[in-house]
């Protein structure tokens, strides 16, 4: 349970002494495509403002109910789980979602205003995304996403304008609209769109008026998607229409990582990490910009060999990359764990030592080498130490002094009591 509660806390460390709270802003941009002014909301992730050479790979979302929480997953699986890269969030605001997501105007309503896809697509495709990517250090990596008639209007963008984007994730689209005239259209394209590249996930829940149309344009990818069009469908039975969003977004940066390469297969974990490398260099090429092995990467190598009992290997290799500066605090500590949880508490204690000597302000690797040294039971060691992390979190007006402060504690009712003669 320690193992757990060391790893909750570093991630939190560097959040602990905030105050406020912003996950982002506004911008207005005035589409001439649309005759009218257009909100987006714009996140930008932690490391943006420190790294000043790095670019990130965009979301853009459609539907603005659900940018919080597509901020929260997103900056925790990159962040927290460090299993994502990080990602710019554009989240457009809607004005007239029936115009703006409806690829056609309904027989039986000649007098509505539907049918303004291919508007607000042009607006995306040729104001929005050469705006974003001239203000901000963008990735040529893009994504978009939709839930029910901005699920539609995504599927309408991936078959009508396919290169706007890299990877589609449709969530519960209403492709039962117009007599599932955009499921009609689906099977005339894919017969004459072989060359669409890119990434499509959907899902569905418990729907039974979009279900039967669902059903159908998954047998039509299934018969008909070039191989260049990658997908996954799935259908959510305890899910509702509006559950389905909170449901996908996990899974669906899940697979957009290993659909984009940035993780890696079991049978390159288990090769010389040189192969690893060259994965990452052909991917580099491949994107027109560099893209190096992720911390998730480099923790599950080190883990392999850990498992495979190569415990010097995973030393020297994780020693390697502190040099090569691609792993914080947090992923050396992370690997001290596993030693510990080995049973390699020795090695564990060099490990969180090292750490301190990279970062020595972080308070909660001083407890992490505090549990090391109660584990080989050195408890003089882990009392000092664990004196040092409360010192420092009070120093630094950090939450987590309580915690410290109760650690401290219970090490030192462990210490035997000294006798007088």
């Amino acid at each position: 349970m320690k193992f757990f509660v060391g790893i909750f806390l570093i991630a939190l460390s560097s959040v602990c002494a905030s105050e406020n709270f912003t996950i982002g802003f506004k911008e207005v941009i005035q589409s001439k495509t649309l005759n009218e002014q257009r909100e987006v909301f714009v996140h930008l992730p932690d490391s943006y403002n420190s790294s000043s050479q790095s670019t990130y790979p965009v979301i853009y979302a459609l539907d603005e109910p659900h940018f919080k929480y597509l901020v929260g997953v997103t900056d925790w699986l990159s962040r927290g789980a460090r299993v994502i890269p990080e990602y710019i969030i554009v989240n457009v605001v809607n004005t007239d979602r029936y115009r703006d997501f409806s690829p056609s105007k309904p027989k039986d309503e000649p007098n509505s205003n539907a049918g303004g896809a291919d508007k607000f697509t042009a607006f995306i495709a040729n104001e929005l995304i050469p705006h974003i990517n001239k203000k901000y250090r963008t990735s040529p990596f893009k994504v978009l996403t939709g839930h029910s008639f901005g699920g539609l209007v995504t599927l309408h963008t991936l078959i009508t304008k396919p290169d706007s984007f890299n990877a589609y994730v449709a969530m519960s689209p209403f492709v039962s609209f117009d007599d599932t005239e955009l499921v009609n259209r689906y099977a005339k394209k894919l017969k004459q769109s072989s060359q669409i590249k890119a990434f499509l996930l959907m899902t569905m829940g418990n729907e039974a008026e979009l279900l039967p149309a669902f059903a159908r344009l998954e047998e039509i990818l299934k018969t008909q998607a070039p191989d260049s069009l990658k997908w996954q469908s799935y259908v959510y039975e305890d899910e509702s229409h509006m559950s389905t969003p909170s449901r996908t977004i996990h899974p669906a940066l899940n697979a957009l990582t290993y659909y984009q390469g940035w993780r890696v297969n079991k049978e390159l974990l288990n090769s010389d990490f040189a192969k690893i490398e060259s994965h990452f260099s052909q991917l580099s090429k491949q994107l027109g910009y560099t893209v190096e092995p992720t911390p998730a990467v480099i923790n599950a190598y080190s883990e392999n060999l850990l498992e495979l009992k190569r415990i010097d290997d995973a030393l020297a290799f994780i020693e390697g990359e502190i040099s090569k500066k691609r792993l914080t605090a947090r992923e050396i500590n992370q690997f001290a764990y596993q030693l510990l949880w080995r049973g390699e508490a020795n090695t564990a204690v060099t490990v969180f030592k090292r750490n301190i000597e990279l970062y020595p302000d972080i308070a909660n690797l001083y407890d992490s080498l505090a549990e090391g040294y109660e584990s080989i039971g050195d408890l003089s060691q882990a009392l000092a130490n664990q004196q040092k992390a409360l010192d420092l979190a009070k120093q630094q007006k950090l939450d987590n002094v309580d915690y410290f402060q109760n650690r401290l504690m219970q090490l030192s009712s462990r210490q035997p009591e000294k006798r007088l003669p």
